[in-house]
């Protein structure tokens, strides 16, 4: 999935779900799978990323025509199950189980965000309540990638976070960017893109994609309009 959104192609792998039993549920000549457990196990991470590719599919792909409310209630109905069945219980201790938790809530989000953005024919009277709050779970998401990125307990699978960029949350925040006031909500999505698009630069020297030239166009257009409102 983060191979085909990085290169602009369709998903060629479209996964099932695996039973929510932990690593010792499963011994040598057993005949029967275990009964499923609630909450976090060795494999939730697995199953809340299956159900997000699977259920929401049509988040990356352009040319799909779900209409915008039947998207809108895949999204809630999809983040209330999650919530229920797995992460209300996660300890947040536990290094396994938090990252299942932010990772879960990071595809929520940027679900949320994508369902929920205007398209070319909304009219200009959209609310600027609306707009602050787009803007926000636009910031949330990087939010929870920098987390991602950023905590020693989850150091052991730092390698997998290097494949996650949310291209686009990134290139809608530095838009807006570059229209917004200075205030202490837009500095603080100027240091959280900052931030990232840094990480993203020093994990991979070879980001040289249109999409990535097309990112440091917006980087550079939010540095200079910002600099005009000082």
């Amino acid at each position: 999935m983060l191979v085909s959104e990085d290169q602009d192609v369709p998903r060629q792998i479209y996964p099932g779900f695996p039973a929510n039993i932990d690593d010792d549920d499963l011994i040598k000549d057993m005949e029967v799978i275990p009964p499923e457990k609630n909450g976090c196990t060795n494999i939730t991470l697995a199953i809340v990323t299956a159900h997000f590719l699977t259920e929401l599919h049509w988040l990356s792909d352009i040319h799909d025509e779900t209409p915008p409310e039947q998207r809108k209630e895949a999204v809630q109905m999809l983040g209330k199950r999650m919530e229920e069945r797995y992460l209300q219980s996660c300890d947040l201790d536990q290094p396994l189980e938090w990252m299942t938790a932010t990772i879960a809530r990071l595809h929520l989000s940027r679900a949320w965000l994508f369902v929920n953005l205007p398209s070319p024919d909304t009219p200009d009277d959209f609310q600027s309540t609306t707009k602050d709050m787009l803007f926000r779970t636009g910031v949330e998401v990087l939010e929870f990638m920098h987390l991602l990125q950023d905590n020693e307990l989850t150091e052991d699978w730092k390698w997998l976070w290097k494949g996650f960029r949310e291209w686009y949350v990134m290139g809608y925040i530095l838009t807006e960017l570059c229209s917004r006031p200075l205030d202490a909500e837009s500095n603080h999505a100027w240091d959280m893109a900052t931030k990232m698009y840094k990480q993203w630069l020093g994990n991979d020297s070879t980001m040289e994609s249109e999409r990535v030239k097309s990112l440091a166009w917006l980087m550079e257009s939010a540095i200079a309009s910002r600099a005009t409102m000082m």
